[in-house]
């Protein structure tokens, strides 16, 4: 779920093999006199995606009889509100990307991420749309020792160019961790000044500027700072070993499937990766005997 625009909205997968993208929409209901309006919330389907009526090519005989049958349930399913971008996947591999979600002109994108005959089951997958016509997606397959990445680009007549590359992993052993963190964050070095509901006083004092305004002392510059700065992709495998991975291109750096930094973290699987501003974590689950 994602509620970063002004309407909340959200993507569910399901058995049927249907994407569906969703719209909370909330009315207040004036009452007589001075009683306060009732609130009331509903949701609305803003688009579901059509059944698939073909399997993918170079599928098994035995993946076509059961996808001819039912189809695959989609496993996994994300959205980009913001640029009217979802996606959905099954543990097939057969990811489906749209563009203009709810509009009613959505344009698609299939594409085969690697079957579960070849590669194993597709365990994770992350979205990042870049605009209304461009999205990478990341999807990694059980027990994989690599992840995938593919970039979509569509033009006005819905003609599409998708490429992909891989990100190995440096040492041998399964990935058995990741995190994606795909949204841009602004470089520690940055001064912003802080959210109106942080702040109680302006720098002086001055409960004016506590509604987030900017002084004439204030550089134009903070008043809205967007940057590209800090897309990261950390992964832990089943050895212990800890890499750090630039999802953007870095202007003069050799080999962009390489990880920026790799160690050996903790002694056995990392179960749990998590990063924030330089700093990362792992995490390592130890079962222990029951107690009587």
């Amino acid at each position: 779920m994602d509620d970063r625009s002004d309407a909340i909205k959200w993507v569910t997968g399901g058995t049927d093999g249907r994407v569906k993208y969703w719209q909370l929409v909330t009315t207040e209901l004036p009452r007589a006199g001075k009683r306060p309006a009732d609130i009331v919330s509903s949701m609305i389907c803003l688009f579901s995606s059509p059944r698939i009526e073909d399997t993918l090519p170079g599928r098994s005989e035995a993946v076509r009889r059961r996808q001819n049958g039912k189809p695959d349930d989609v496993i996994l399913a994300r959205c980009a509100p913001d640029h009217g971008v979802i996606c959905g996947i099954t543990e097939d591999g057969d990811l489906r990307v749209w563009f203009g979600a709810g509009s009613g002109k959505e344009k698609e994108v299939r594409i085969d991420a690697g079957s579960a005959e070849d590669m194993c089951v597709v365990k994770r997958m992350e979205l990042e749309a870049r605009d209304a016509s461009t999205a990478s997606v990341l999807v990694h397959h059980y027990r994989s020792s690599f992840f995938a990445r593919f970039d979509i680009v569509i033009d006005a007549d819905g003609q599409s160019e998708v490429t992909s590359r891989t990100f190995d992993s440096p040492v041998p052993g399964a990935f058995s961790a990741i995190q994606a963190s795909l949204r841009p964050s602004l470089a520690i070095t940055t001064v912003t000044p802080a959210p109106p509901v942080l702040s109680t006083s302006g720098p002086s004092g001055d409960p004016d500027l506590a509604s987030g305004e900017t002084s004439p002392e204030t550089p134009a510059e903070l008043k809205s700072v967007s940057s590209n700065y800090g897309r990261l992709v950390a992964t832990g495998d089943e050895h212990g070993v800890a890499c750090l991975w630039a999802w953007d291109e870095i202007p003069g750096r050799q080999g962009r499937g390489d990880p920026l930094r790799a160690w050996p973290a903790v002694s056995g699987r990392i179960t749990a990766i998590e990063v924030s501003c330089g700093l990362v974590a792992v995490g390592r689950y130890v079962p222990t005997a029951p107690q009587c």
